[in-house]
C-alpha cells in the first residue's frame, strides 16, 4: 500500500516504473521512510529518476543514508 504525502514527483516516476513502485510496496516502513526522505531532498528530476532507478533495481534502502 502507498503512503499518503509522498512527494508528487516521486509518485510520477514511480507511477512510470512498475519495478520500482512493486519493489516500493515491498519494503519495510523503515525502508519506505528512507526513501522518502531522499525523495524529498533530490534537488532535480534526473536526481528523482535515480532514486527511481534504484529502487526498480531492488538497491537496499540503507544505500540513501
Amino acid at each position: 500500500m502507498m503512503k499518503k504525502g509522498l512527494p508528487l514527483g516521486f509518485m510520477a516516476a514511480l507511477a512510470q516504473d512498475k519495478r520500482a513502485m512493486q519493489n516500493f510496496a515491498r519494503m519495510s516502513e523503515k525502508e519506505q521512510d528512507a526513501v522518502i526522505r531522499r525523495a524529498r531532498s533530490a534537488e532535480s528530476k534526473a536526481d528523482m529518476q535515480l532514486i527511481v532507478m534504484s529502487i526498480a533495481d531492488d538497491v537496499s534502502a540503507a544505500e540513501y543514508h
